[in-house]
C-alpha cells in the first residue's frame, strides 16, 4: 500500500479521479431530482432525462434578442423632460411672498421645507401634504 499510492499518485497525477465525488455529486442530484418531482412512478427515467438535458445543452448558449430603440431622441432628450420636477421659480414669486404667488400643490419637499425655513418654522414633519398643510397655514 505505501508503495503503490505514490506509483498510482505519479502515473494518474493525483488520486481524485478515484474519489467517487462526481459519482456522490450525481448521487445528491438524483435524491433532490426524486423528492421534488410529483412524477415518482418512474424516477429513473426522470433522472435520466435530466441528465441527457442538462449534458448536450451544456455548450450551447442563448442568442440575445435583437432590439433596436424606435425614438432614438426619448433616450438623450425627452425622458430628461419627463422625469424633471416641476419647481417653482424665484422670479415667479413676489418679493413679499404672500400666499397668492406661491402654489403650493406644486412645489417639491425640499423647496417646501426651504420656504418654511425663511418662515421661521422648524418642524421634523416629512410628509409632503403635512408641509404642504404647514406651509399654507403659515402663509
Amino acid at each position: 500500500m505505501v508503495f503503490h499510492i505514490p506509483k498510482l499518485c505519479r502515473i494518474h497525477l493525483g488520486i481524485k479521479q478515484f474519489s467517487a465525488q462526481g459519482m456522490e455529486k450525481l448521487n445528491d442530484i438524483i435524491k433532490s431530482n426524486h423528492k421534488q418531482h410529483s412524477n415518482k412512478n418512474e424516477p429513473c427515467a426522470s433522472v435520466l432525462q435530466t441528465s441527457w438535458r442538462q449534458n448536450h445543452l451544456v455548450d450551447q448558449k442563448r442568442s440575445q434578442r435583437p432590439y433596436q430603440k424606435r425614438k432614438v431622441d426619448y433616450w438623450s432628450d425627452e425622458i430628461f423632460k419627463k422625469r424633471m420636477r416641476p419647481s417653482v421659480e424665484s422670479s415667479e414669486m413676489s418679493p413679499e411672498g404672500s400666499s397668492n404667488d406661491v402654489p403650493v400643490d406644486s412645489i417639491g419637499i425640499d423647496e417646501i421645507e426651504m420656504k418654511l425655513k425663511e418662515l421661521g418654522v422648524l418642524t421634523k414633519v416629512r410628509s409632503l401634504e403635512k408641509l404642504r398643510k404647514l406651509l399654507k397655514d403659515h402663509l
